[in-house]
């Protein structure tokens, strides 16, 4: 196989995963949301949402850039050998400050576990240098693995409202069981070595994941923020109607969001090279319009299959988050494949920084009146804003 079908087999069979994992994801909430009831899927989905965050903030940037610095050193090994171990120390850091502040926080009892375990996964899976590498079959495979294992435990565990920390963890630990799954690869055995880091190594690769932290960590950190809102300013019921919608847009857009995750690496290798990668982002926009069709055409249909009865208001707000799809697939599009893998790190975060603002003023203004369906409403006026951000930062060469 030449390297140039090694290097397009990834994001091809990527798509093929990841729709797997969408049918996974959509048993698993299904599940829960007909055994959790609406008002116990909100603080489930509350509880996700918050350790998710704190997660990715764990992940502080590195999946783009140790992930664009790994493509640098693809002849280093020692170099990357190095980079492995600093990014892991650096996360441990991170990781530790986020969860001694949970730890702090009212009702901190039902929100610890499932943190402590989306931290763990987010220190020690490494999704970044397995992009790098150009594995990306291998972690999309071993991440489904992971999720039908979780379904498995979450089907044998969660049997009621009563269960909803052990399934705020089980929706937490796919990258902790995937990992188990990746470690003995050729490519990663060597990595595996441990290493001393040093304080300075620590301090430069936080300078180096500081360049695209706010971009990776603002979107989960501000979903937290918008579940926390949705659930103050209205109801766990209301949460519960706007998650189960929200469920249902986002595995659909997980697939274009890993597809831009995918085609990252071979967009930083081909501007490294000198050649153009200008119609990649055009093509993602243009698969992710015709998948919000569904959404349009018949969301009632499904969100009945998969929440059952009981959620008549997600059904219209599934019908206005068809257009966050596309919103949002742009964002990745244009921005991630655009301004990131040209280094335009800032004027990205500033773009999803309007976004999140937009959203958060949209949440409070449109949830007391209109509930989940006002709530679908700020995230496609957030989509928007974040477009209209980076549109300056676009139009210079």
């Amino acid at each position: 196989m030449t390297p140039h079908a090694r290097l397009w087999m990834g994001p091809a069979g990527v798509a093929g995963l990841e729709a797997a994992s969408l049918v996974i994801g959509f048993l698993t909430q299904t599940y829960l949301m007909r055994t959790l009831g609406a008002a116990g899927y909100g603080q489930c989905v509350l509880a996700v949402a918050i350790s998710l965050g704190l997660g990715t903030l764990t992940d502080f940037g590195f999946n783009y850039a140790a992930t664009r610095q790994a493509v640098h050193w693809a002849e280093d090994p020692i170099a990357r050998h190095r980079l492995y171990w600093s990014v892991i120390a650096t996360k441990v850091c991170i990781g530790t400050s986020a969860l001694f502040i949970v730890a702090l926080l009212p009702q901190a009892t039902d929100l610890l576990p499932a943190t402590a375990t989306a931290i763990a996964g987010a220190i020690a899976f490494p999704t970044w240098y397995l992009l790098a590498r150009h594995l990306l079959l291998q972690m999309a495979g071993a991440l489904l693995a992971a999720r039908a294992a979780m379904l498995l435990m979450i089907t044998v565990f969660v049997a009621g409202p009563a269960d909803v920390v052990i399934a705020s963890v089980l929706n937490c630990a796919a990258p902790l069981a995937a990992l188990v799954l990746v470690m003995g690869h050729r490519e990663l055995r060597p990595m595996l070595r441990p290493r001393r880091v040093h304080r300075a190594e620590i301090a430069e690769t936080f300078r180096l994941g500081l360049s695209t932290a706010w971009i990776t960590t603002m979107p989960a950190l501000g979903s937290a923020l918008v579940q926390t809102l949705i659930g103050t300013l209205g109801s766990h019921a209301t949460l519960g109607q706007y998650a189960a919608a929200d469920k249902i847009r986002a595995g659909i857009q997980g697939l274009f969001t890993a597809l831009g995750q995918a085609l990252f690496p071979i967009i930083v290798a081909r501007q490294r090279a000198g050649t153009s990668a200008a119609r990649l982002p055009t093509l993602l926009l243009a698969m992710a319009t015709i998948a919000a069709l569904p959404l349009t055409m018949i969301p009632k249909v499904m969100v009945t299959f998969v929440a059952g009865e009981g959620f008549g208001e997600a059904a219209e707000a599934l019908r206005v988050m068809s257009l966050a799809v596309i919103g949002s697939t742009a964002a990745t599009a244009f921005g991630t494949l655009g301004l990131v893998a040209r280094q335009q790190d800032a004027a990205f975060a500033r773009a999803v920084t309007v976004g999140l603002l937009v959203q958060a003023g949209g949440l409070v203004a449109l949830v007391p009146a209109f509930g989940a369906v006002g709530a679908a409403w700020a995230l496609v006026i957030a989509s928007a804003a974040t477009l209209l951000a980076m549109a300056p930062a676009l139009r210079r060469p």
